[in-house]
């Protein structure tokens, strides 16, 4: 086996040599479907970067995000990703 799937994430045994993309697009006859979006991160999880120096300026600011919710969590323990990011995204959106 070369690797396995951790829900979205192709996780290989060992570094691959290259990469192959197939996209087929389909949709009613007569008409041609339109690609708005294909994502790809290639990453090595086993790499060890080296640690960056805290941004001490950022320290104590707070900025004014949109609020999102997923869900409510009791006592606020609980944090999901996809909403923080999007709650990041609309920040910076309007900046």
């Amino acid at each position: 086996m070369d690797g396995d799937v951790a829900t979205d994430t192709l996780v290989l045994n060992r570094p691959a040599q290259r990469l192959q993309f197939r996209i087929t697009l389909g949709g009613e006859p007569f008409t041609k479907p339109n690609l708005k979006y294909l994502g790809v991160s290639l990453a090595d999880s086993k790499s060890k970067p080296p640690a960056l120096a805290p941004n001490r300026r950022a320290w104590g600011k707070t900025i004014d995000v949109p609020e999102r919710s997923q869900m409510k969590y009791p006592d606020g323990k609980g944090l999901c990703s996809p909403t923080t990011v999007s709650m990041l995204m609309g920040y910076w959106r309007e900046s």
